[in-house]
């Protein structure tokens, strides 16, 4: 099983709904160029993975956005990849970044090439790829970085945030359910002998329990 299909299966089991371009349930609108549409999805979507795997992808060709969208480099062609992670990162999604080890070892050789004008010598790596690593990490926000060797420990990094997540959803939750209570006027009481406070029930004997 490749990367992509493992971590979307993964993530359906947990429950989530796993946008990929190559799948047959990818959103598609049909008045759109087909880059667009990646474009439009990740506007749409709850959260944003990037991974960084080995290809750079295709430059952008649609015609809903901008052809040279880096102010800093106006001539520059961006790929389909690098411009979902600007429209991520513009619509202040929540995002993970996830980084082959092997690229992110040849991360230092890339540079020293740049500084010195030699030519990058990395069999499969262009350097529109690490380009577009540098353009990440010098970014104020959205630059953390996870590196993965193989498939169970991406699997591993991804799940592990989405539990974070869904963990912190809901204490969030539990303190607004507190605060409107006690702004409708209940009395929060402790019980014992847990410690957990609750909330009496305006009618009957159910009591209503929050942490």
């Amino acid at each position: 099983m490749d990367l992509r299909s493992g971590l979307k299966e993964s993530l359906e089991e947990m429950g989530y709904q796993v946008w990929a371009s190559e799948f047959p349930d990818f959103p598609v609108d049909s008045s759109l160029h087909a880059q667009d549409n990646c474009l439009r999805n990740v506007e749409r979507a709850d959260q944003y993975v990037l991974i960084l795997n080995g290809p750079y992808g295709a430059a952008y060709e649609g015609t809903a956005y901008p052809r040279h969208p880096l102010p800093d480099d106006p001539k520059r062609r961006v790929s389909v990849t690098w411009y979902e992670y600007l429209r991520a990162l513009h619509c202040g999604k929540p995002m993970r970044i996830l980084v082959r080890e092997s690229i992110w070892d040849q991360r230092s050789v890339f540079q020293a090439a740049r500084k010195s004008g030699a030519a990058l010598k990395e069999p499969g790596l262009p350097p529109e790829l690490f380009d577009f690593l540098e353009f990440v990490c010098s970014r104020q926000k959205a630059n953390w970085i996870h590196h993965f060797r193989d498939l169970p420990e991406a699997r591993k990094i991804l799940c592990e945030w989405l539990r974070q997540d869904e963990a912190q959803s809901a204490r969030q939750f539990e303190r607004e359910v507190r605060e409107l209570l006690l702004l409708g006027g209940y009395r929060a009481l402790d019980a014992e002998p847990t410690g957990v406070r609750y909330f009496p029930a305006e009618t009957g004997d159910a009591q209503v329990p929050t942490q």
